[in-house]
Protein backbone atom coordinates (compact mmCIF):
# COMPACT_ATOMS: atom_id res chain seq x y z
CA UNK A 1 0.00 0.00 0.00
CA UNK A 2 2.65 1.96 1.04
CA UNK A 3 4.08 1.43 -2.33
CA UNK A 4 1.33 2.56 -4.40
CA UNK A 5 0.87 5.65 -2.57
CA UNK A 6 4.85 6.44 -3.21
CA UNK A 7 4.43 6.04 -6.76
CA UNK A 8 1.25 8.05 -6.93
CA UNK A 9 2.86 10.69 -5.35
CA UNK A 10 5.61 10.66 -7.84
CA UNK A 11 3.70 10.96 -10.92
CA UNK A 12 1.68 14.00 -9.02
CA UNK A 13 5.13 15.61 -8.82
CA UNK A 14 6.19 14.66 -12.05
CA UNK A 15 2.63 16.29 -13.26
CA UNK A 16 3.37 19.09 -10.83
CA UNK A 17 6.85 19.73 -12.36
CA UNK A 18 5.89 19.24 -16.00
CA UNK A 19 2.69 21.88 -15.76
CA UNK A 20 5.00 23.91 -13.88
CA UNK A 21 7.48 24.28 -16.91
CA UNK A 22 4.55 24.98 -19.17
CA UNK A 23 4.37 27.70 -17.43
CA UNK A 24 8.24 29.02 -16.93
CA UNK A 25 8.05 28.19 -21.22
CA UNK A 26 5.05 30.17 -21.60
CA UNK A 27 6.98 33.15 -19.49
CA UNK A 28 10.17 32.80 -21.39
CA UNK A 29 8.27 33.34 -24.87
CA UNK A 30 6.47 36.47 -23.58
CA UNK A 31 9.53 37.99 -22.43
CA UNK A 32 11.33 37.13 -25.46
CA UNK A 33 8.76 38.88 -27.83
CA UNK A 34 8.90 41.92 -25.25
CA UNK A 35 12.07 42.28 -25.51
CA UNK A 36 12.14 41.90 -29.68
CA UNK A 37 9.38 44.60 -29.87
CA UNK A 38 11.40 47.17 -27.44
CA UNK A 39 14.76 46.26 -29.74
CA UNK A 40 13.04 47.02 -32.93
CA UNK A 41 11.48 50.59 -31.45
CA UNK A 42 14.67 51.07 -30.17
CA UNK A 43 15.99 50.60 -33.72
CA UNK A 44 13.29 52.50 -35.56
CA UNK A 45 13.89 55.72 -32.87
CA UNK A 46 17.72 55.72 -33.71
CA UNK A 47 17.00 55.46 -37.61
CA UNK A 48 14.71 58.46 -37.76
CA UNK A 49 17.04 60.70 -35.14
CA UNK A 50 20.08 60.19 -38.16
CA UNK A 51 17.68 60.97 -41.14
CA UNK A 52 17.99 64.48 -42.05
CA UNK A 53 14.39 66.58 -41.48
CA UNK A 54 12.31 67.51 -44.39
CA UNK A 55 13.99 71.67 -44.08
CA UNK A 56 17.65 70.75 -43.68
CA UNK A 57 17.42 69.36 -47.71
CA UNK A 58 17.94 71.92 -49.67
CA UNK A 59 17.68 72.22 -53.64
CA UNK A 60 20.81 71.27 -55.66
CA UNK A 61 22.31 68.93 -52.54
CA UNK A 62 22.33 65.93 -54.64
CA UNK A 63 25.48 64.24 -53.72
CA UNK A 64 27.73 64.32 -56.82
CA UNK A 65 30.45 61.65 -57.71
CA UNK A 66 33.86 63.80 -57.40
CA UNK A 67 35.62 60.86 -59.04
CA UNK A 68 34.44 61.81 -62.60
CA UNK A 69 37.18 63.64 -64.29
CA UNK A 70 36.56 67.18 -64.61
CA UNK A 71 35.32 68.94 -67.68
CA UNK A 72 37.83 69.99 -70.66
CA UNK A 73 37.39 73.53 -72.50
CA UNK A 74 37.47 72.69 -76.07
CA UNK A 75 39.30 74.54 -78.29
CA UNK A 76 37.24 77.57 -79.75
CA UNK A 77 37.33 77.23 -83.90
CA UNK A 78 35.84 79.37 -86.08
CA UNK A 79 35.02 83.89 -85.98
CA UNK A 80 36.28 85.61 -83.42
CA UNK A 81 33.97 87.17 -80.44
CA UNK A 82 33.91 90.77 -79.84
CA UNK A 83 35.98 90.44 -76.65
CA UNK A 84 37.84 88.48 -78.15
CA UNK A 85 39.03 90.79 -80.73
CA UNK A 86 39.25 93.42 -78.00
CA UNK A 87 42.16 91.68 -76.77
CA UNK A 88 43.94 90.92 -80.44
CA UNK A 89 43.34 94.46 -80.91
CA UNK A 90 44.91 95.39 -77.66
CA UNK A 91 47.80 93.10 -78.16
CA UNK A 92 48.50 94.41 -81.61
CA UNK A 93 48.68 97.98 -80.33
CA UNK A 94 51.23 97.11 -77.74
CA UNK A 95 55.24 98.77 -78.60
CA UNK A 96 56.42 95.35 -78.66
CA UNK A 97 54.30 94.46 -81.44
CA UNK A 98 52.95 97.30 -83.39
CA UNK A 99 56.33 97.40 -85.46
CA UNK A 100 55.08 94.35 -86.87
CA UNK A 101 52.24 96.16 -88.95
CA UNK A 102 54.35 98.74 -90.03
CA UNK A 103 55.59 96.67 -93.12
CA UNK A 104 54.06 93.59 -94.85
CA UNK A 105 55.44 90.19 -95.67
CA UNK A 106 53.85 86.94 -96.53
CA UNK A 107 57.03 85.39 -94.65
CA UNK A 108 57.62 86.92 -90.95
CA UNK A 109 61.69 86.39 -92.20
CA UNK A 110 60.65 88.77 -94.90
CA UNK A 111 59.60 91.39 -92.42
CA UNK A 112 61.70 94.87 -92.18
CA UNK A 113 63.59 94.76 -88.62
CA UNK A 114 63.81 98.44 -88.95
CA UNK A 115 60.22 99.03 -88.82
CA UNK A 116 59.72 96.29 -86.31
CA UNK A 117 62.43 98.04 -84.26
CA UNK A 118 61.78 101.48 -84.54
CA UNK A 119 60.44 102.28 -81.12
CA UNK A 120 62.74 99.82 -79.40
CA UNK A 121 60.18 97.15 -79.35
CA UNK A 122 59.80 98.28 -75.65
CA UNK A 123 63.03 96.03 -74.97
CA UNK A 124 65.24 97.64 -72.12
CA UNK A 125 67.94 100.16 -73.78
CA UNK A 126 71.49 99.45 -72.97
CA UNK A 127 73.15 102.41 -71.51
CA UNK A 128 74.58 105.94 -73.70
CA UNK A 129 78.12 106.17 -71.86
CA UNK A 130 80.97 108.24 -73.69
CA UNK A 131 82.49 105.50 -75.01
CA UNK A 132 79.76 104.44 -77.00
CA UNK A 133 78.83 107.84 -77.83
CA UNK A 134 82.22 108.41 -79.55
CA UNK A 135 82.17 104.81 -81.13
CA UNK A 136 78.84 105.52 -82.91
CA UNK A 137 79.44 108.89 -83.74
CA UNK A 138 82.87 107.81 -85.48
CA UNK A 139 80.99 105.44 -87.70
CA UNK A 140 77.24 107.52 -88.21
CA UNK A 141 77.76 110.84 -87.52
CA UNK A 142 77.12 113.36 -84.75
CA UNK A 143 73.85 112.56 -82.22
CA UNK A 144 71.43 115.12 -82.43
CA UNK A 145 68.00 113.07 -81.13
CA UNK A 146 66.93 110.18 -79.47
CA UNK A 147 68.84 106.75 -79.52
CA UNK A 148 67.38 103.11 -79.46
CA UNK A 149 70.46 101.01 -78.15
CA UNK A 150 69.87 97.37 -78.38
CA UNK A 151 72.79 94.02 -77.80
CA UNK A 152 72.35 90.88 -80.51
CA UNK A 153 71.40 88.74 -77.68
CA UNK A 154 68.24 91.47 -76.81
CA UNK A 155 67.01 90.87 -80.92
CA UNK A 156 68.01 87.70 -80.76
CA UNK A 157 65.87 86.44 -77.74
CA UNK A 158 62.76 89.27 -79.13
CA UNK A 159 62.73 87.44 -82.42
CA UNK A 160 62.84 84.08 -81.19
CA UNK A 161 59.51 85.30 -78.97
CA UNK A 162 57.95 86.90 -81.28
CA UNK A 163 58.25 84.75 -84.54
CA UNK A 164 59.91 81.68 -83.95
CA UNK A 165 63.00 83.08 -85.70
CA UNK A 166 66.25 83.65 -84.55
CA UNK A 167 68.28 87.24 -85.51
CA UNK A 168 70.10 85.34 -88.21
CA UNK A 169 67.05 84.61 -90.18
CA UNK A 170 66.82 88.04 -90.94
CA UNK A 171 67.97 90.74 -92.95
CA UNK A 172 69.84 93.34 -90.53
CA UNK A 173 68.14 96.34 -90.23
CA UNK A 174 69.88 98.82 -92.58
CA UNK A 175 69.16 101.90 -90.90
CA UNK A 176 71.14 100.56 -87.67
CA UNK A 177 74.91 100.75 -87.14
CA UNK A 178 76.84 98.19 -85.36
CA UNK A 179 79.31 98.71 -82.54
CA UNK A 180 81.30 95.47 -82.96
CA UNK A 181 83.32 96.30 -79.86
CA UNK A 182 80.09 96.76 -78.07
CA UNK A 183 78.17 94.19 -80.04
CA UNK A 184 75.01 96.68 -80.04
CA UNK A 185 73.02 97.73 -82.43
CA UNK A 186 72.33 101.92 -82.20
CA UNK A 187 70.36 104.20 -84.22
CA UNK A 188 69.07 107.72 -83.49
CA UNK A 189 65.50 109.04 -84.48
CA UNK A 190 62.97 111.57 -82.97
CA UNK A 191 59.84 110.37 -84.17
CA UNK A 192 57.60 107.34 -84.11
CA UNK A 193 55.75 104.99 -86.17
CA UNK A 194 53.01 103.81 -84.24
CA UNK A 195 50.19 103.39 -85.58
CA UNK A 196 46.78 102.23 -83.75
CA UNK A 197 45.23 99.33 -85.48
CA UNK A 198 41.45 98.35 -85.24
CA UNK A 199 40.50 94.41 -85.87
CA UNK A 200 37.29 94.35 -87.40
CA UNK A 201 36.81 90.33 -87.66
CA UNK A 202 39.05 87.12 -87.38
CA UNK A 203 39.05 83.75 -87.59
CA UNK A 204 40.72 80.69 -85.52
CA UNK A 205 41.43 77.38 -86.98
CA UNK A 206 42.27 74.03 -85.37
CA UNK A 207 45.97 74.32 -85.73
CA UNK A 208 46.08 77.31 -83.97
CA UNK A 209 46.83 80.04 -86.58
CA UNK A 210 44.32 83.38 -85.89
CA UNK A 211 43.00 85.10 -89.13
CA UNK A 212 43.03 89.08 -88.10
CA UNK A 213 41.46 91.43 -90.03
CA UNK A 214 42.29 95.13 -89.35
CA UNK A 215 42.91 98.49 -90.60
CA UNK A 216 44.75 101.19 -89.79
CA UNK A 217 42.10 104.46 -89.31
CA UNK A 218 43.33 107.68 -92.11
CA UNK A 219 45.12 110.41 -89.87
CA UNK A 220 42.18 112.73 -90.84
CA UNK A 221 44.27 114.32 -93.52
CA UNK A 222 41.72 112.47 -96.41
CA UNK A 223 43.85 109.95 -96.30
CA UNK A 224 42.33 106.61 -96.64
CA UNK A 225 42.21 103.24 -94.01
CA UNK A 226 45.34 101.06 -94.27
CA UNK A 227 43.40 97.37 -94.61
CA UNK A 228 45.66 94.99 -93.08
CA UNK A 229 45.21 90.98 -92.95
CA UNK A 230 47.23 89.79 -90.12
CA UNK A 231 47.62 85.40 -89.33
CA UNK A 232 49.35 84.94 -86.16
CA UNK A 233 50.29 81.77 -84.34
CA UNK A 234 49.04 80.26 -81.13
CA UNK A 235 52.11 79.17 -78.75
CA UNK A 236 52.40 77.98 -74.99
CA UNK A 237 53.59 81.27 -74.15
CA UNK A 238 51.14 83.82 -76.38
CA UNK A 239 50.92 84.24 -80.37
CA UNK A 240 53.64 84.61 -83.12
CA UNK A 241 53.63 86.84 -86.04
CA UNK A 242 53.39 84.40 -89.38
CA UNK A 243 52.32 87.10 -91.94
CA UNK A 244 51.05 90.44 -92.68
CA UNK A 245 49.30 91.20 -95.88
CA UNK A 246 47.59 94.10 -97.55
CA UNK A 247 44.77 95.28 -98.44
CA UNK A 248 44.17 92.75 -101.47
CA UNK A 249 44.12 89.81 -99.60
CA UNK A 250 41.68 90.93 -96.79
CA UNK A 251 39.47 88.44 -95.18
CA UNK A 252 36.20 88.03 -97.09
CA UNK A 253 32.74 88.72 -95.20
Amino acid sequence: MKKKWLILGTVCLALSVCAGCGDWVARMKENWEMAASEAFSQAETETWQEMPSADSITEGTIPVDDTLPAETVPETEGTLLPEELAVFESFLNDVANNGFLCCTYEDVRQADLNEILYNGAGLEQQPLTDELRQAYEAQAGEIFTDTIRLTTAQIDGFLLEKTGYGFSDFQPPSWWTYLEEYDIWMTQHGDTNMSGVVCDSGLRSADGMVTLSCHIPGFGDGASDSALTVTLRETENGYQFVKNESAENTLSE
